[in-house]
C-alpha cells in the first residue's frame, strides 16, 4: 500500500498553508480507500474495532519501519541555516549555535507531533529504525533538536539500525548518485548510488524482519515502512517477493505477508513533515488494520475491470516451451506479465469514448510478478495467484492487482512412480561370513572379570590396611601379589590390542605417532579407568551414590555456593534464578522455613523485589504453622521479618498490630520496643513512638515496677536529664538486624528523621557505619563513602570500617583508594579470612597490573574458600605473566565449580591458541559465545588471535561483533576491521574503521594507525568516494 505522493504535493501547492491538513487528509483517504460511489467503508469499520483481531495484527506481529532523514527530522530543512556547520563540527553541541525564535518554535511543534505519532505507532506496532545515515546522527540529532521525543525513544527501546554497516557487494557503478546532503558531513548519501541505497536497506530490513519473526517460527505477516525515498519502498517490495511463509502442518496453507509502504514528500520543510506526521497519526489505525482482502472486494463490486474476450487463453508451446518451463521453475520460480492496453478508436465518431476508459487503460497496463513454485510440487497442475500490477509510474497509485489463473495439461514434476518407493536396502545383497573386525566383547570381559579378582582379593587380604605399600606388602606376603599384577596386564594388553586393531588412523606396519598416539593413549586409558571405577562402584557401593537425598543436597550447595558468587559479582538475576533452582532438588527444601526466610533476604537485599521477599516469609509462617518443626528464634525472626517488611511497604497497622502483641508478652524487651516505636513514628503518632524508641535503649531493670506505658512515659520524663546518652551499642545492634532484613529505609528513618540522637550520637563510629551499611545497601556507593571518609584519617578506625571503605572504592573504581583501604583492613591480625576481602584486593591489583601480587590475593582467597571467582583471578593473574601452565590449571579449576562462566572459557580458548590447540580452542570460543558472554575485553583478544593466526577467521568475526554488542568502543571496530580485511570484505573493513576513528578522538597514534590500514584498502578499491569519506571522519577526529 502506498499513499499518493503526488496528489499530496499538489494539494500542498494549490492551497494555503491553513488547509494543508485537510489536503493531505483528503488525498490519504483517497489513495487508502477510493472507491466507486466515493465513499470509505473500511475507514468506517476500522474505527469500531473489536477486540478479536487477526494474527497479522495484534501488536506483537506488526513491525513498524521507520526512516530518519526527511521521515521523522527534518534534515534537508535544516542544512540551509547558516549554523548547521557550526553544529555539526562542535559534534551537536549547540553551545555556540544561536537559534531563532521561529526556529525553535518549528522544531518544537515537529516534536511534539513527532512524539504522538511514534505514541500512537507503538500502540499497535513495534518500530524500528533504519536509516543510511551513519552513527551516531540519529541519536545525535534527535537528543539535540527533538528531546522529548528522545526521551520516548528510550523509554520504548526503538532500535536504530544503520544500513552503511551493513556489507553489500558493490556492483559496476552507473551514476544515479543521491544528492541530499542529510547527516553529519553528508552521512546518509553524499557517495552511494540509488541502488546500493536500495541493497543496503533491503539487507538491514530482511534481517530485522528475521530476528523480530523468529519468534513464529520464521513466519512474517505483517510489516509497514515509512520514508521519503524509493529505497524503502523497493527494498520491502523485494523482500515481499522473495519471501515464502512456511506452511502451517494442520491447514497445508501459508500465512499471507502483508506489506504496506507510506511514501512521504521529498525534501520537505519542518511545518510540512509536522503536517505529514500528524496526517499519518490520524490515519494509523485505518493503515495498520486495513487488510487487502476486502479492498480487492470493494475494487471488484465498484470498479471496472479487464479480461480475455473468451474468459481464458489457451496456448500450447510444444517440447521446448515445457523444457524452459521447468528451466524457470528451477532458476526463478516465477514469471513477469506485461500487460499494454491502447484504447480502441470510437466507431462513431460523434460518441466519443467515456472519459475513465484512458484512465482504465493506464491502471491496467504494467507488469506483475507470478509466483509459480508452488507447481514445483509432484501431482501440481493448476496454480490461482493475485498479485499487484505495478505500473511505469513509480508513484502511482492506482493499486490495480491481477487475479491469474495457470492450468497445464500435465504436471512439471510427475509423481513418483512405485517401482521408486522402494528402500535401498532391500537391493543389498544379503551377505553372510564372518565381519571385518571380530567383536571386543572378549577383550572387555576379561578386562572387567581381571578386576573384578583383583578388588576381591584386595578386599579381602587388606581389609584393615589404610596405606598403598602395606597393602603391596600384605599382598607379597600372602603370594596373591604376582597373580592380580599378572591378570591386570594380560588383560589390558588384549584392550590395547583390540582397540588398536580397530584404530582408524593406525596404518599397518607403522606405529603411531605425536597427537595420534596421544589421543589413543589417552581414550584407552579413560575407558580402564571408568570400567574400574563401576567395578568399584558395584562391589562397594558408597552411601551417597545410592542417596537421592544427598545427591540433592549436593546440587543444592552447588547452587547455593554459585548463588554466593553471583551475587558477589553483582549477577543478581542470575543469583536469583540458581536460588529458584534450588527448591526444584529432590531434597525438598520447599518444606525447610529456614530456606524460605534465606530466598527472603535475598530478595530484600536485592532492592524492588519485596513482594517476593513478603510471599517467600509467608511461605515459611506457613510451613510452622502446619506443623513443621523449627527452632523458637527462627520463629521469632520470621515473625519480626514479616512485620518489618510490611512496615516499609507502607502496611503501617499490620506492623504496629504485630509489635504491639509482642510488647504485651514481654514489657521490656528492648528488640520489641524499637520496632515499636518506629512502627508508630511512620504512622505520624510521634510522641507514642518517641517515648519507645528511647526506652529501647533502657535496661530490664530500668522497667520494673512500671505497671503501664503511661507509667513508663512519666519515669522518662522524670529521669531524661540524669539517664546519659542512649546505649549506642544495642540501638546499633537493632539497627543491624533491620539491615540483615534488608531493609535500609527503616534505618535512615531512625537515623534521620526521629532526632532520637544527639550530633554526637550519630558521629560515633557505629552510627557512621551503621548509617554507611545502610546507603550501600540501597546502592548509594558515593554517599556511603562520603560518610566514612571522615573517620578513615583516625588511627582507632576499625576493621569493619575499612572493609566498608574498600569495598565501596571498588565499586566506585576508585582503585588507588581502594587498594589502601583494602591492605589496612587486611593488616587487622583477628584470625579470620574474609575471601570476598582477598578477591578485592586481587581485583584491584589485576587492574594495576600487579600480576604476581594479584594471584597472591586470590591464593589466599581460595585458602579460606574455593570459589570460581578466586581461580579465573589467578588465570588471569598467569596469563598475563605468561605462565600458560599454570593458567591452564588454574582454569580447570574454575571450571569444574563453574562452567558457565565466559571469562573461563575465553581465557581457555586462548591459552589453547597460544599452544596451537586448534580444535580445543575452537571447542572453548565456541562454548563461550553459547553463554552469552559479557567479557568484551577478552572476545576482542580472541579475535586478534584468531586474526593473527589466520585461524577460523568467520569465528574471529563473530567474537569481535559480539564483543560490540556488549560495549561499543572504538578498538573493537578497529579489531574488526582487520578481521573483515583479512576476509576479504575490504568495503565494509573502511567502514569499521570510519566508526573506529571517530570514537578514538583522544587517542590520535592509535587513530594513525587505522587510518592508513584503511587508506591502503581504498587505493585497493579504487573507490574515490570511499576514500573521501575516510579522509572526512579522519579530518573530524582530528
Amino acid at each position: 500500500m502506498q499513499l499518493d505522493t503526488f496528489r499530496i504535493e499538489e494539494d500542498l501547492l494549490q492551497m494555503s498553508f491553513s488547509s494543508v491538513d485537510d489536503a493531505a487528509s483528503s488525498a490519504a483517504v483517497w489513495a487508502l480507500y477510493k472507491s466507486g460511489d466515493g465513499c470509505v467503508p473500511e475507514a468506517r469499520a476500522v474505527r469500531n474495532i473489536t477486540s478479536i483481531e487477526a494474527d497479522w495484527q495484534r501488536r506483537d506481529n506488526v513491525l513498524f519501519i521507520l526512516d530518519w532523514d526527511d521521515t521523522i527530522f527534518p534534515t534537508t530543512w535544516l542544512t540551509a541555516k547558516p549554523w548547521y556547520r557550526t553544529w555539526i563540527r562542535d559534534k551537536g553541541s549547540l553551545e555556540n549555535v544561536e537559534l531563532d525564535l521561529e526556529t525553535v518554535a518549528a522544531l518544537d511543534a515537529l516534536d511534539a507531533a513527532a512524539y504522538e505519532f511514534l505514541a500512537c505507532v507503538s500502540r499497535v506496532a513495534t518500530p524500528v529504525c533504519i536509516t543510511l545515515s551513519q552513527r551516531p546522527w540519529v541519536e545525535m540529532s534527535m537528543k539535540a533538536f527533538l528531546p522529548r521525543l528522545a526521551r520516548f525513544w528510550e523509554e520504548v527501546g526503538i532500535s536504530v539500525h544503520y544500513a552503511v554497516e551493513e556489507y553489500v557487494a558493490t556492483p559496476t557503478r552507473q551514476g544515479f548518485w543521491c544528492q541530499k546532503p542529510s547527516g553529519a558531513g553528508g552521512l546518509e548519501g553524499t557517495v552511494l548510488e540509488l541502488h546500493m541505497r536500495s541493497n543496503r536497506k533491503r539487507k538491514v530490513m530482511e534481517r530485522v524482519l528475521r530476528r523480530f519473526y523468529r519468534k513464529n517460527n520464521n513466519c512474517w505477516l505483517h510489516a509497514v515502512s515509512i520514508g521519503d525515498g524509493l529505497a524503502e519502498r523497493d527494498a520491502l517490495q523485494e523482500i515481499s517477493m522473495c519471501h515464502q511463509n512456511p506452511r502451517n502442518p494442520e491447514s497445508g496453507s501459508s500465512s499471507r505477508f502483508c506489506v504496506k509502504t507510506i511514501q512521504m514528500l521529498e525534501d520537505p520543510s519542518c511545518d510540512h513533515l509536522q503536517t505529514q506526521l500528524e496526517v499519518l497519526k490520524t490515519w494509523t489505525q485505518v493503515v495498520m488494520h486495513s487488510d487487502e482482502v476486502p479492498w480487492e472486494e470493494e475494487q471488484q463490486r465498484f470498479m471496472p475491470s479487464v479480461c480475455f474476450r473468451n474468459g481464458q487463453m489457451i496456448r500450447y508451446r510444444g517440447r521446448r516451451f515445457i523444457e524452459e518451463f521447468r528451466s524457470m521453475l528451477s532458476n526463478s520460480g516465477g514469471v513477469f506479465m506485461y500487460l499494454e492496453l491502447e484504447e480502441k478508436p470510437p466507431a462513431d465518431p460523434k460518441k466519443p469514448n467515456p472519459p475513465e476508459t484512458a484512465e482504465l487503460t493506464r491502471q491496467c497496463s504494467g507488469s506483475a510478478w507470478i509466483d509459480l513454485r508452488s507447481l514445483i510440487a509432484p501431482g501440481s497442475c493448476r496454480v490461482e495467484t493475485v498479485c499487484t500490477l505495478e505500473g511505469s509510474d513509480l508513484l502511482q497509485g492506482a493499486g490495480t492487482f491481477l487475479r491469474l489463473s495457470v492450468e497445464l495439461s500435465f504436471d512439471v514434476t510427475p509423481a513418483e512412480g512405485e517401482d521408486m518407493k522402494v528402500h535401498p536396502s532391500s537391493l543389498l545383497p544379503q551377505r553372510s561370513g564372518p565381519s571385518k573386525f571380530s567383536a571386543s566383547d572378549g577383550a572387555a570381559t576379561s578386562f572387567l572379570e581381571a578386576v573384578e579378582r583383583g578388588c576381591e582379593t584386595i578386599f579381602r587380604d587388606c581389609s584393615k590396611i589404610s596405606s598403598v605399600e602395606e597393602a603391596v606388602t600384605q599382598l607379597k606376603e600372602v603370594n596373591s601379589y604376582e597373580d592380580v599384577k599378572q591378570g591386570l596386564r594380560e588383560s589390558i594388553i588384549r584392550v590395547f590390542r583390540e582397540r588398536l586393531r580397530k584404530e582408524t588412523s593406525a596404518i599397518p606396519g607403522r606405529p603411531l605417532r605425536g597427537k595420534a598416539r596421544e589421543d589413543f593413549i589417552s581414550n584407552a586409558y579413560s575407558y580402564l579407568q571408568l570400567t574400574t571405577a563401576e567395578v568399584l562402584a558395584k562391589l562397594h557401593p558408597s552411601p551417597d551414590a545410592t542417596d537421592e537425598v544427598s545427591d540433592a543436597t549436593k546440587e543444592g550447595a552447588r547452587l547455593g555456593r554459585l548463588a554466593y558468587e553471583a551475587e558477589l559479582v553483582g549477577n543478581w538475576d542470575r543469583a536469583a534464578e540458581l536460588l529458584q533452582n534450588r527448591f526444584l532438588l529432590a531434597q525438598d527444601l520447599r518444606s525447610d522455613p529456614s530456606e524460605w526466610v534465606a530466598f527472603a533476604k535475598f530478595c530484600a537485599r536485592r532492592r524492588g523485589r519485596q513482594a517476593a521477599a513478603e510471599e517467600a516469609l509467608c511461605q515459611a509462617a506457613k510451613l510452622m504453622g502446619s506443623g513443621k518443626d523449627a527452632p523458637p528464634e527462627l520463629q521469632l525472626e520470621v515473625e519480626l521479618f514479616l512485620a518489618c517488611l510490611v512496615l516499609e511497604r507502607g502496611r503501617y497497622e499490620e506492623a504496629i498490630t504485630t509489635f504491639q502483641a509482642k510488647v504485651d508478652k514481654d514489657f521490656a524487651n528492648p528488640m520489641f520496643r524499637f520496632l515499636l516505636g518506629l512502627a508508630l513514628f511512620l504512622r505520624c503518632r510521634f510522641d507514642e513512638g518517641r517515648a519507645y524508641l528511647e526506652s529501647a535503649g533502657k535496661p530490664r531493670e530500668w522497667f520494673k515496677g512500671l505497671p503501664d506505658e503511661a507509667a513508663v512515659v512519666d519515669k522518662l520524663k522524670a529521669f531524661r536529664k540524669t539517664d546519659g546518652p542512649p546505649n549506642l551499642p544495642q540501638l546499633a545492634g537493632f539497627l543491624d538486624k533491620l539491615l540483615s532484613f534488608g531493609l535500609p529505609s527503616l534505618v535512615f528513618t531512625f537515623l534521620d528523621q526521629t532526632s532520637l540522637l544527639s550530633e554526637e550520637s550519630l558521629a560515633s563510629e557505629s552510627m557512621v557505619l551503621v548509617d554507611a551499611k545502610a546507603l550501600a545497601l540501597d546502592r548509594d556507593l558515593a554517599g556511603a563513602v562520603a560518610r566514612v571518609e571522615p573517620l578513615l584519617s583516625s588511627e582507632a578506625t576499625s576493621y569493619e570500617v575499612w572493609k566498608l571503605a574498600g569495598e565501596c572504592y571498588v565499586q566506585l573504581q576508585d582503585f588507588d583508594k581502594a587498594l589502601q583501604a583494602l591492605q589496612t583492613a587486611l593488616a587487622f591480625d583477628d584470625g579470620v579470612e574474609d575471601p570476598v576481602l582477598h578477591i578485592r584486593l586481587g581485583s584491584v591489583l589485576l587492574v594495576k597490573k600487579r600480576w604476581k601480587q594479584a594471584r597472591d590475593a586470590f591464593l589466599r582467597s581460595i585458602h579460606a574458600t574455593s570459589t570460581a571467582e578466586a581461580w579465573s583471578g589467578v588465570a588471569y593473574a598467569e596469563f598475563r605473566s605468561d605462565e600458560l601452565s599454570t593458567c591452564y590449571e588454574a582454569l580447570c579449576e574454575a571450571n569444574l565449580l563453574d562452567n558457565e562462566r565466559t571469562d573461563v572459557w575465553a581465557l581457555l580458548c586462548l591459552v589453547h591458541l597460544r599452544n596451537e590447540n586448534w580444535d580445543a580452542a575452537d571447542h572453548a570460543c565456541r562454548q563461550c559465545l553459547s553463554l552469552q558472554p559479557d567479557c568484551e575485553e577478552l572476545l576482542l583478544e580472541v579475535a586478534m588471535e584468531l586474526q593473527r593466526k589466520e585461524r577460523q577467521m568467520c569465528l574471529a568475526e563473530v567474537c569481535a561483533r559480539r564483543a560490540l554488542e556488549s560495549k561499543d568502543s572504538g578498538q573493537g571496530h578497529s579489531v574488526l576491521a582487520d578481521v573483515l580485511a583479512q576476509m576479504g570484505k575490504a568495503e565494509a573493513s573502511v567502514l569499521e574503521a570510519q566508526v573506529a576513528l571517530k570514537m578514538l578522538a583522544d587517542q590520535p597514534e592509535i587513530r594513525k594507525v587505522i587510518f592508513s590500514k584503511a587508506l591502503k584498502l581504498c587505493q585497493e578499491l579504487e573507490d574515490a568516494p570511499l576514500t573521501e569519506a575516510l579522509h572526512a571522519c579522519q579530518k573530524l577526529a582530528d
